[in-house]
């Protein structure tokens, strides 16, 4: 364990995060107009196919299902052209299915744009359960929480992550040469081979349509959401996914003791004054913290219940990590600590040194008059949270403290962090959180305090216990301190579960175009797999709160 000294004085659109509003509590609101169209649409599809009509009337039939069904994909299309978005799905879903119907294959071009209509209300409605289910981790008498997780889910921006952007990314480039492919292919087959320009064209859009995203794209930010639900019910509440993705490289933590590992509230257990007696010694003690911001001075204050004189105050010095130095009708009174004794030349008597205690010095006009003695109520679990953290690959355990060196040594050994920070409060806490910021090469680094800061701190995740505070990117209940493991572990499932999802869903898209450039896949069939595909990642989302089904050990030679 290593002191550390420092100087004294020194935040796919539209309805990805789930449909209609539905959150929990409300259940799913189904649009009764959106199952009346499909309905009329299935019945005129129906019929198109089983009733002995012409086949004109049953094109009339077929396009009447094409537009009952998707008259708004044609709407969303032409606002995607106006604003120069090309690759989006409505645009290449409803361009798939006039081609469809322009070459022949007009029930695949309805069957299309009814299955893609059926797909997306399935996946509103799988996302907005899954977001439901979420929220149902934590305990119904949690309001509190309920209600915050509630916000962050209607935030749009909530689960986006850099992975889902490079994706995005990716997925773009994708539809493009899909979309390139599929027009060299429409023009080529024809000429290399015996099949005809209308086969040619059939497998072209079918090709398009595995160029729509929707199946890569559908559970990604769901990963996030689940994971983020997980950790509330533990007490690990965030307000904001980028710090829950970060969480999952966190390997060092710096922990405030008041507050986190104490009740935050130091009391005045003793005094001891040959010169004075303790209630005077604390009224003069208490006049000379008067204007201190020191909590532990203030402690000292609050202690005595009579009124300040402040008209006797004279000029006064706050000396960050000592102490307090003020003139009371002329004479000189400090108050703090061993090295500000040891700094005005004032001589502590060996039976007063408080080793194992945190303590506050006073002299007056430069001689010792006594001390007092204070100590808060420590939580007893701390140990076994400083242990549960390093388990979970936290190995760098760091403690700031307002005590003393000997207080804070005694206390960081007992705990076991590896190094401490002492006589730190305000300014000073902040500085030893920059210096350990600024002593890591790579991981991230978690901040653990009181929530007493008015501003983020140089941390990577700021974790406030107790109150929740907007400049914080946690906010931990009691229990929650010692749940920083399982954020871990959560954010970690997070990022797995998305790449098994991305992988799923493509290896599912490169199937589809296999099965259309050898002829054993039509319109209907390539959006089915890839909705398919895409409500699976969604419910594949909830195994972000279990352990993996294999764990694999690397052996040592």
């Amino acid at each position: 364990m290593r002191k550390k000294n420092i100087k004294p004085s020194i935040s796919e659109n539209n309805s990805d995060m789930g449909a209609g509003g539905a959150y929990a509590g409300t259940g799913y609101a189904f649009d009764k107009l959106m199952i009346i169209r499909l309905v009329l649409a299935s019945v005129l599809f129906a019929a198109a196919l089983t009733g002995k009509m012409s086949d004109l009337l049953s094109t009339v039939f077929l396009i009447l299902a094409a537009v009952a069904s998707g008259y708004d994909l044609v709407t969303a299309a032409i606002t995607d052209v106006s604003e120069g978005r090309y690759f989006e799905s409505p645009l290449i879903m409803v361009f798939s299915a006039v081609v469809a119907f322009a070459v022949g294959f007009g029930s695949e071009g309805a069957a299309l744009l009814i299955l893609f209509r059926i797909g997306l209300l399935l996946v509103d409605y799988t996302k907005a359960r899954t977001i439901s289910s979420a929220i149902d981790f934590i305990p119904a008498d949690e309001d509190d929480i309920i209600t915050h997780l509630t916000l962050l889910f209607s935030n749009q921006e909530t689960g986006k992550t850099a992975l889902e952007r490079r994706v995005g990314r990716v997925m773009g480039v994708f539809a493009k040469v899909i979309l390139a492919v599929a027009v060299v292919y429409a023009v080529v087959l024809p000429l290399v081979s015996d099949f005809s320009y209308t086969v040619s064209i059939h497998r072209a859009v079918t090709l398009m349509v595995v160029a729509a995203p929707l199946s890569v794209l559908a559970s990604l930010k769901l990963c996030d959401v689940v994971g983020i639900g997980y950790c509330a019910a533990g007490g690990v509440v965030y307000n904001s996914s980028a710090a829950f993705d970060r969480t999952k490289s966190v390997d060092a933590a710096v922990f405030e003791k008041s507050g986190v590992f104490s009740n935050g509230s130091p009391r005045v257990s003793s005094v001891k004054s040959a010169l004075l007696q303790p209630d005077v010694f604390i009224k003069i003690a208490a006049h000379i913290a008067h204007k201190s911001t020191s909590a532990l001075e203030k402690a000292v204050e609050s202690e005595y219940t009579g009124p300040i004189m402040s008209e006797i105050l004279g000029d006064y010095t706050e000396i960050p990590s000592f102490g307090s130095e003020i003139k009371i009708n002329g004479i000189s009174m400090c108050l703090g600590t061993r090295d500000l004794m040891a700094l005005r030349g004032v001589r502590i008597p060996a039976e007063d040194v408080r080793e194992g205690d945190t303590a506050l010095y006073m002299s007056i006009a430069g001689r010792y008059v006594g001390c007092v003695s204070l100590s808060e109520e420590v939580n007893p679990e701390a140990p076994a949270v400083v242990s549960e953290y390093r388990q979970a690959g936290i190995n760098d355990c760091t403690l700031i403290a307002q005590d003393g060196n000997e207080v804070s040594a005694a206390f960081a050994s007992s705990i076991g962090a590896s190094e401490f920070y002492a006589n730190c409060s305000g300014e000073d806490a902040l500085a030893a959180v920059e210096q350990c910021k600024a002593a890591k090469d790579d991981g991230a680094l978690i901040f653990v305090h009181s929530g007493s800061l008015d501003y983020h701190s140089a941390a990577d995740i700021d974790a406030c216990v107790g109150t929740a505070q907007p400049n914080a990117d946690i906010f931990l209940t009691r229990g929650g301190v010692r749940e920083i493991p399982l954020a871990k572990f959560a954010s970690a499932r997070a990022a797995v579960v998305e790449k098994e999802n991305i992988t799923g869903a493509l290896v599912i898209k490169l199937l589809i175009i296999l099965l259309t450039l050898t002829g054993y896949c039509n319109l209907w069939f390539a959006v089915f797999l890839d909705m398919a595909a895409g409500l699976a990642a969604i419910l594949n989302t909830i195994r972000v709160s279990m352990p993996p089904l294999f764990t694999f050990v690397k052996k040592n030679r």
